[in-house]
């Protein structure tokens, strides 16, 4: 009887462990639910790597919201203990922020349904993060916005989350434009003097018209 109590007992340890372990990483598929750091909501363990991606049903927007939020960082750039959060499939996918510190992130909503979240930690510790999301077919407002340095930015005007891409091409714009009916966004630039265009997400980028200098 002892013996099988500490069976039992074991492997109730194991599964907790596992389970603790497994928040770590995963991909989230059910309409809605939840996302925290390893060991949440007890402090986040160092050296950790771990990347979530929510993939819902095709059509779909995706909504996260922070509950509570405290990842710790030496320095105000976030290049150590942080949360970066991306429009797509994968690292390479538009970036929406790189989160650190005790402030809690605003909303962040995807233009797709499938949201990419990675969350580093070095030699800091501290709660880490919970955060909720739903998926619902939501109606595409955004802004258009572009600077010389950091790239086109997509802000939506429900949450304000910010997209940024940057297609290749993209050099001083200085105008920008967006054509619903292809889905595309067009930008000049003076320098060159050409107009480029490429999907919402960077990819595709073209060449549209080049301007001849008239001599």
């Amino acid at each position: 009887m002892t013996m099988q109590l500490l069976v039992c007992l074991f492997t109730l340890l194991i599964q907790h462990h596992v389970q603790k372990t497994r928040a770590c990483d995963g991909v989230y598929t059910s309409p809605s639910g939840s996302i925290s750091s390893p060991l949440y909501p007890s402090q986040y363990p160092p050296n950790k790597d771990c990347i979530y991606i929510i993939n819902t049903t095709q059509g779909h927007r995706i909504t996260l919201t922070f509950v509570t939020f405290e990842i710790e960082a030496a320095t105000d750039d976030c290049k150590l203990d942080h949360l970066q959060i991306r429009d797509g499939s994968s690292e390479l996918s538009p970036s929406m922020g790189i989160f650190c510190n005790t402030s809690v992130p605003d909303r962040v909503r995807s233009t797709s349904n499938t949201m990419w979240i990675r969350f580093r930690s070095g030699s800091q510790s501290g709660t880490g993060f919970n955060a909720t999301y739903s998926s619902a077919i939501i109606p595409q407002k955004f802004l258009l916005v572009t600077d010389t340095y950091n790239g086109i930015h997509r802000i939506d005007i429900d949450t304000g989350s910010n997209v940024t891409i940057l297609p290749n091409g993209l050099d001083n714009p200085y105008g920008i434009d967006y054509d619903p009916v292809d889905g595309r966004v067009y930008w000049s630039n003076a320098e060159e003097k050409t107009i480029r265009s490429a999907n919402l997400d960077g990819s595709d980028a073209r060449l549209v018209h080049s301007v001849s200098k008239v001599e």
